[in-house]
């Protein structure tokens, strides 16, 4: 009997919580049992797993095989769990060393052909492998650059199973391909102009008069300045965003998530004064349509004087 650990993350609303995954290979009729609250995308993963380990040229264990997903009160939902459990069926198999494992969350939705696709929710769940202690992550390669926006944790991006394999096994020359190094983005400090008027970057960032600052100072200075300060409060905002965006959005192909757009009915304008109490303004009124006027045009029309709009 043989038996094997892996980690992965499951979304309750826009918090990750980690999910232990154990997977027992013995003696009985082959097959794949899935037990510790999986829904109907997770359960649909047998058949992908088995595909996806087979056209990775690696060797789908001939034996019964039992994957528990724990705690199994958690509910677990999505298809994020398949290359957490991928690797455990063959760590388990005796393929992938089990001290290459140890600290690494795996999450990621496998293809038929072993490549890694992105899922939502990446960024909420990397957050929550870092506050549970776990300093790796391997996600798919278009979800690195997302996963990378949580400091303290080494993100592992892969395009596929095989080379996630090949780094797991130790061979140097995947170690390019999966380890991923997110340097500062576009917006540089040093290209504001007018930074002494602006005030200093602990003053913006507290959100004070001084970092608000005066706009003296060259064209284009403090607005870039408090544009990329932000105060605080702003950025505890924004990350709680980012949090929710990736739970609810699609993720795109580059692993970005995109926006749902909404099919939205033009809105009906009405006149504030539709509901004036006049029998006679239908019959003076010029109008046809008396919520175009909206009573307006009572005035000159002879209207008792209660009638008319005040």
């Amino acid at each position: 009997m043989a038996v094997a650990r892996t980690h992965s993350i499951a979304l309750v609303g826009v918090e990750g919580h980690p999910v232990e995954i154990e997977t027992d290979i013995e003696n009985g009729l082959p097959g794949l049992l899935l037990v510790g609250l999986p829904d109907t995308a997770l359960r649909e993963a047998r058949d992908r797993i088995r595909a996806a380990i087979i056209n990775s040229r690696e060797q789908w264990p001939q034996r019964r095989i039992t994957v528990g997903l724990s705690p199994a009160s958690l509910p677990k939902r999505g298809s994020g769990f398949d290359l957490g459990i991928a690797v455990s069926i063959l760590a388990a198999a005796g393929t992938v060393p089990l001290a290459a494992i140890e600290g690494v969350t795996f999450l990621g939705e496998l293809g038929l052909d072993g490549r890694l696709r992105p899922v939502r929710g990446v960024l909420p769940a990397v957050a929550g492998a870092a506050a549970a202690g776990f300093d790796k992550i391997a996600v798919a390669a278009a979800c690195a650059p997302e996963a990378a926006l949580v400091p303290g944790l080494k993100v592992l991006g892969s395009p596929s199973l095989g080379v996630l394999l090949a780094w797991l096994r130790g061979d140097p020359a995947a170690g390019s391909a999966v380890t991923v190094d997110i340097t500062g983005g576009g917006l540089d400090l040093v290209r504001a102009a007018g930074r002494r008027q602006a005030g200093t970057p602990e003053s913006a960032g507290a959100g004070s008069l001084a970092g608000a600052a005066s706009p003296a100072g060259p064209p284009g200075g403090t607005g870039m300045w408090r544009t990329w300060a932000p105060s605080p409060a702003s950025a505890s905002h924004g990350r709680r965003s980012c949090r929710s965006a990736s739970a609810v959005r699609r993720p795109r192909a580059s692993g970005t998530v995109t926006r749902q757009r909404r099919k939205t009915r033009p809105r009906i304008m009405h006149s504030p004064h539709r509901r004036v109490r006049t029998t006679a303004h239908s019959n003076k009124c010029p109008n046809a349509h008396v919520l175009a006027c909206g009573g307006r045009c009572g005035e000159g029309f002879g209207l008792p004087e209660q009638d008319r709009e005040p």
